[in-house]
């Protein structure tokens, strides 16, 4: 039950880290996508921690924290939560929630889907922006790998 709980939380930390990576600090809508690797780090208050790095085809490279819940869902599958995920970029962070689907096989690997993350409170140069994204991916070896896709404003 732990390992589905950390990938499931782990999932929610991709989501969130590939959010905030894409606010360019630009005035109107902007396209991003790019991928986030994340990994359960330890339970604190109820919690699971998920942090890990993304790589953003508008601000490069940068790091991700998610701090997830994770309660079962119908089929087998775990609904993800975060009502705390926060992108760190060269110029500033984004913070947010997130939420995601994951399915967890015997053998220990896994998919997320359905994933959102929602960003919209900045800091540095990144204040007053937000960013939107969808993701998914699977998790092997206790590793998620989330591709994502979203608009920063």
């Amino acid at each position: 039950m732990r390992t589905i709980i950390r990938t499931v939380v782990v999932a929610a930390l991709v989501a969130a880290l590939a959010a905030v990576t894409t606010t360019a600090g630009a005035a109107g809508a902007r396209k991003d996508h790019g991928t986030a690797w994340l990994g359960i780090n330890h339970a604190a208050g109820g919690l699971q921690i998920a942090s890990g790095d993304i790589d953003s085809a508008l601000f490069g490279h940068g790091a991700i924290v998610y701090r997830v819940t994770a309660l079962p869902a119908p089929n087998g599958t775990f609904k993800v939560t975060s009502k705390s995920v926060t992108l760190f970029t060269t110029r500033g962070t984004l913070s947010g929630t997130g939420s995601a689907t994951q399915t967890l096989n015997p053998d220990g690997t896994g998919t997320v889907t359905d994933g959102h993350i929602k960003l919209t409170k900045g800091t540095g140069k990144l204040r007053g922006h937000s960013f939107v994204a969808t993701f998914s991916g699977p998790l092997q070896d206790g590793v998620y790998t989330f591709t994502y896709q979203g608009t920063f404003r």
